[in-house]
């Protein structure tokens, strides 16, 4: 049962380029089943993972030999979990150097690429990197019913998208991981995540041995989505010091499971010294994390479940969302800036009226966005203040948006 998404042509486009094509991302986001897909339309291409005790040794031992195997006699080689090469990176480099014009590559790897693909830094300038990430909604939607699909293309009322309101309950509650999706035991399937393949990764690349506290920093960090983060709070509340938290908190971000959203500054000094704000990459992760699978509208935290929504579906379409903080008296949830134009973005469950809040009339007179969207659930409708453009919308017309 297969799920179409994006990141098949992504893969299919990267063909043409003679780069080595690195496909990184967490644990059962559906990197292999993507570079399988992939191998089906390759007539003399050959799939290899380094799981494989034999062809990692290979690799490692004996790389001469390994390219007389697996990369001269075919078109196109998948090696998948590269991840377990200790010197990967170096040893690809040797390859990819000897035998210019040879098979077009691809790897795979579970976390980061300067973390679990390792000595990434050997393939500069021979590497195109590719972030696999969980499902959107809008290929959730295409897969649970098809013909719906098409309300996501231009910008609608609430009213309209009350065919899909289930698909979309179902989604903030279970997520985007593939195997989540097409289970039948969703909560247990998350649950099987956390504690196999997750403490898999742990344990087997990261080589981290106390899994106690990684679980316990990721049960606080869920009840914490979308705050800012204070590492010495934290630190305390887990009973571990605060370089080991932090530690931890850059596992978690290269492995992507975590997403740290630095604050929006014009001063770009002071971007680096501010306190970031954490989600967790998966609304499924986090709620199997908080053990609570309760639908959205019985939620005390919806806003952050939104929230995360939105953060996810911007970093599924390629922009890099920050936040602005004003002293902790004004915020803009997420702010884009691209080519000098900024754009501020706020998600709200429900309003009453459009009525501008103090923040947004603030995040407006220190930094003139040319747009601010404020997501919610019930009012559409545009106001202008200065230059400045507001359009109140549903949180699915992020689809039909151009940003």
């Amino acid at each position: 049962m297969i799920i179409q998404r994006a990141l098949f042509k992504t893969l299919q486009d990267e063909l043409k380029n003679q780069k080595i094509t690195a496909l990184t991302g967490s644990r059962q986001v559906g990197k292999t089943t993507a570079l399988k897909h992939l191998l089906r339309d390759l007539p003399n291409g050959r799939y290899i993972s380094f799981d494989s005790i034999s062809d990692l040794s290979l690799f490692t031992n004996n790389p001469d030999l390994f390219a007389e195997q697996y990369i001269e006699p075919y078109d196109h080689l998948i090696i998948d979990e590269f991840q377990y090469a200790p010197e990967g990176g170096r040893l690809l480099k040797y390859l990819y150097d000897k035998l210019p014009g040879a098979a077009k590559i691809f790897i795979s790897g579970s976390s980061g690429p300067d973390m679990a693909i390792q000595s990434l830094q050997y393939l500069t300038g021979r590497v195109s990197l590719i972030e696999a990430h969980p499902i959107s909604f809008d290929e959730y939607l295409a897969f649970r019913d098809s013909e719906k699909r098409h309300l996501l293309n231009k910008e609608r009322d609430a009213q309209d998208f009350e065919q899909i309101g289930n698909y979309f309950s179902e989604y903030l509650c279970y997520g985007g991981y593939p195997g989540v999706i097409i289970a039948e035991e969703k909560e247990r399937e998350l649950e099987n995540f956390i504690n196999i393949f997750l403490l898999k990764e742990i344990r087997e690349i990261l080589n981290y041995k106390n899994h106690f506290e990684f679980d316990t920093l990721l049960r606080h960090l869920a009840t914490r989505d979308g705050q800012l983060l204070n590492i010495s709070s934290l630190a305390n509340d887990i009973g571990i010091n605060r370089n080991k938290t932090k530690e931890l908190l850059s596992i978690l971000e290269k492995t992507y499971l975590l997403n740290q959203l630095r604050p929006y500054f014009s001063n770009k000094t002071k971007e680096l010294i501010k306190s970031p704000k954490t989600y967790l990459t998966d609304l499924g992760l986090k709620n199997a994390l908080l053990r609570n699978f309760n639908p959205y509208h019985l939620r005390q935290d919806k806003g952050a479940i939104l929230e995360s929504f939105i953060l996810s579906t911007l970093i599924q379409n390629g922009k890099k969302p920050s936040f602005w903080n004003e002293s902790n008296q004004h915020e803009m949830d997420f702010v884009l800036e691209e080519k000098g134009r900024i754009t501020g973005i706020e998600v709200k469950p429900t309003l009453t009226d459009v009525k501008l809040s103090p923040s947004v009339k603030a995040f407006i007179n220190k930094h003139n966005p040319h747009t601010i969207y404020i997501f919610n659930h019930n009012i559409r409708g545009k106001e202008k203040l200065g230059k400045t453009e507001i359009i109140f919308t549903h949180y699915l017309n992020i689809f039909s948006l151009t940003f």
